[in-house]
């Protein structure tokens, strides 16, 4: 993990080499958290370049840029080549190199090959060349978009930089917004932008995965695609292999993987939240390194969905250290001093308006991380999984089987994919036909077009927010399921196996045997923090708006200069106080709002007074086994009631369905219905010939004058089939949208 930025031409406006210098220091300051260990800074009257340095490999002597022999080029890398020392096999000529750092076999590999050189590397990366006699400069980007990579071109020359923030201390850097894109992002920190991940900054683009352009006086920028996923999906007549042979390929290709991601001469560290991928990266990383040090967010979700005792567990039976980090809601924000600034800290650190809890946890673990072992330097990650293996078919045991999620699940993602593809306006998309516009796509177009989906969606949120709350503590974050190699295969197993290895991550499941004992490689996948009951969860973001909307109001609302109506917002703050079933909607749109309102004026005013904000050491203190559950008067029953799937798995007769607390439905029209658990995602059921009664159901069960119906009476009332009405039920009590009462002698309904 290092930052660069620099900049291409400019002598005009800069011509001086003092004020390019100083220019070059000022774009550098705000990536210096991710780069802490050194900065060097070039200037030769076309190119000047910054780069900051975290020194992981060969840490003596790997001082970037690198030099040829003859310096006549240099290169930068952000990131990690895990294959250089075999790539050396491949160069034909003799070259010196110069240090023992990843990064040089690039320089020689691009003397003799050229932007071809990309397709040898297995990493993550964001490289510069810089050619000095060609007076050309190369930018390429990995092929998944893990590493960063931000670029503006001018009228006068060419700027880029690792993050956004160190672009726009460049005077003539654009600082529009695009609201267009603002209007889109609520729903993630980057949204799609002519069909590529937005920086919210009219003018400024990411160079995407899979990219490299080449900048010069006389052609400007030219960007081509060197991969995309594209070229490995399966065809039809595709030899078949038995589908344990795929699992066995998986199998080495993730071991492979994760001990390429072990090349470090720093320590290393490894977050297990206690799913499965986690589990599976830290279990086969144990066997080359002991002394990997693992970090696990204790919240009152991970506790009572099950994932902080097997993520002990885990680290128990690998014999690696294992560190649970108390995260107290009642506690959290005074622990950390949550303030104004904080916030408007963690949306300098994304470089977006966008704000989550996920992101705030997380920083926050890597700070503990930072505070517990100084040196660590390297974070394994389980993030990417389940894009390409059907990690999202049956999240939380929610879907029925491959054959509903081929029909609704992977329907939906392809429609989705279509609609981002061609900008449909969001007030459009309700109105138009599924089925006219998937036409005849089979299960397989629909599975290869979520995959295309899902390669944009982790570039625009799981990468983007991985990337800069590692890099705020100094740590860089590895992904060993995002190797492209991996991701390649995946794509590439023929349509037929589909439902045999992708239903419930059947693949990764069987190839986790080979490390983790089989009751913690079939654990359900649940969400992270994803429980049924994430009251903890919706209660703090409710303290954290509480604790700063007077000091956002007066710095952002009362001034002449503000963007957004005072009188609006502040209604939109008064809804959150008041707990009824719809607060959490007025929460995170205000949550929103405060994160457009502070971007904006964060690009306006280059506010780099952040550099010292939420670092080392972590207030944070580690929970003993045992000690948490009575920190929040937790037991047996609640752990087990709180899971998701804890409503009975069988529905009497007497029973009378009831949506839970907090739930909101919405139809629409004319084919389906949206349910809203309290904290939970929503959850969409398409309406067909042989389920339009659920919209007659939902209208009784929302109905002001609602007296509770057992099962019997409502299948009379709706005119359907008893056992029809009970799997529905059982269904959407699985997903929290109904909870079950029974009668009791006296007369009155308790809950179950």
């Amino acid at each position: 993990m290092c930052g660069f930025a620099g900049f291409f031409g400019f002598k005009n406006s800069y011509p001086e080499k003092s004020g390019r210098l100083n220019l070059l220091h000022q774009m550098a300051l705000p990536i210096s958290r991710r780069g802490p260990d050194d900065e060097q800074l070039y200037d030769d009257g076309v190119l000047s370049f910054a780069f900051r340095r975290l020194s992981i490999v060969d840490v003596q002597n790997g001082q970037q840029p690198i030099w040829n022999e003859d310096e006549s080029l240099f290169v930068s890398i952000n990131g990690e080549i895990y294959n250089h020392r075999e790539l050396k096999k491949c160069l034909k000529g003799e070259h010196r190199f110069r240090t023992n750092s990843d990064s040089e076999i690039v320089l020689h590999l691009y003397e003799e090959m050229g932007p071809k050189c990309l397709d040898l590397l297995i990493g993550m990366f964001a490289i510069v060349i810089w050619d000095k006699n060609k007076q050309e400069l190369f930018i390429a980007r990995d092929r998944l978009g893990i590493k960063p990579l931000y670029f503006c071109q001018l009228k006068e020359g060419f700027i880029f930089g690792s993050e956004l923030k160190a672009l726009l201390p460049f005077p003539l850097c654009p600082r529009e917004v695009d609201w267009k894109t603002f209007r889109l992002g609520l729903s993630g920190i980057g949204q799609l932008q002519d069909n590529n991940v937005s920086t919210f900054i009219k003018g400024i683009n990411f160079l995407p995965g899979g990219s490299y352009a080449i900048y010069n006086k006389a052609q400007g920028l030219v960007e081509k695609r060197y991969w995309d996923i594209e070229s490995y999906y399966s065809k039809t007549g595709d030899k078949i292999l038995s589908s344990q042979s795929y699992v066995d390929e998986y199998a080495r290709l993730i071991e492979d993987s994760v001990n390429k991601r072990l090349m470090s001469d720093v320590p290393i560290g490894s977050f297990l939240s206690g799913g499965l991928d986690s589990a599976l990266v830290t279990a086969i990383a144990a066997r080359k390194n002991k002394d990997i040090h693992c970090f696990h967010a204790m919240e009152q979700t991970t506790l009572l969905c099950g994932d902080s005792a097997a993520a002990r567990q885990l680290a128990s039976l690998n014999g690696v250290p294992f560190h649970s980090v108390l995260f107290d809601s009642k506690k959290f924000i005074k622990d950390i001093n949550f303030s104004l600034n904080t916030f408007e800290y963690l949306i300098w650190v994304m470089d977006s308006p966008h704000f989550d809890f996920e992101i705030l946890l997380k920083h926050e673990l890597h700070r503990y991380a930072k505070t517990k072992i100084p040196d660590l330097k390297v974070m394994l990650l389980g993030q990417g999984s389940d894009e390409f293996a059907g990690g999202y078919s049956n999240t939380n045991g929610l879907t029925k089987n491959w054959d509903t999620f081929a029909s609704v699940g992977l329907k939906n993602e392809a429609l989705w994919e279509w609609f981002e593809s061609n900008e449909i306006p969001l007030g459009m998309r309700s109105l138009l036909s599924k089925d006219t516009l998937l036409g005849a796509n089979t299960p397989r177009s629909n599975f290869q077009k979520m995959v295309h989906g899902r390669v944009k969606l982790l570039q625009g949120y799981n990468l983007w927010h991985e990337d800069r709350t590692s890099s705020a503590q100094g740590v860089e974050s590895r992904v060993p399921f995002l190797d492209h190699r991996l991701v390649e295969f995946l794509v590439s197993i023929p349509s037929e196996l589909h439902q045999e290895l992708f239903w419930d991550k059947t693949i990764v499941r069987r190839a986790a045997e080979n490390w983790i004992p089989k009751e913690l490689a079939n654990r359900p996948k649940i969400g992270f923090y994803q429980t049924r009951n994430q009251t903890s969860i919706w209660d703090l973001k409710r303290d954290l708006i509480t604790c700063i909307f007077p000091e956002f109001s007066d710095k952002y609302l009362k001034q002449s200069s503000s963007v957004f109506s005072g009188t609006a917002i502040e209604e939109i703050f008064n809804a959150t106080q008041v707990m009824d079933s719809t607060s959490w909607q007025s929460i995170d749109a205000l949550i929103t709002y405060m994160g457009m309102a502070c971007f904006i004026e964060i690009c306006k005013s280059q506010n780099h007074n952040y550099l010292s904000t939420l670092t080392p050491p972590s207030p944070l203190i580690e929970v003993k086994e045992g000690k948490a559950e009575k920190i929040w008067n937790i037991n047996e029953w609640n752990l087990q009631q709180a899971s998701w799937g804890s409503a009975p798995r069988r529905w009497k007769d007497s029973d009378c369905p009831m949506l839970t607390d907090g739930t909101v439905v919405v139809f629409l029209f004319p084919h389906s219905l949206n349910f809203h658990p309290h904290g939970a995602d929503k959850i969409t059921v398409d309406l067909d010939n042989g389920t339009e009664w659920m919209l007659r159901f939902v209208k009784i069960m929302t109905s002001t004058d609602y007296k509770p119906l057992d099962l019997k009476q409502l299948s009379k009332k709706l005119k359907i089939p008893l056992m029809n009405l009970k799997t529905s039920v059982r269904i959407l009590s699985k997903m929290g949208v109904l909870t079950v009462f029974r009668k009791v002698e006296s007369g009155k309904r308790k809950a179950a």
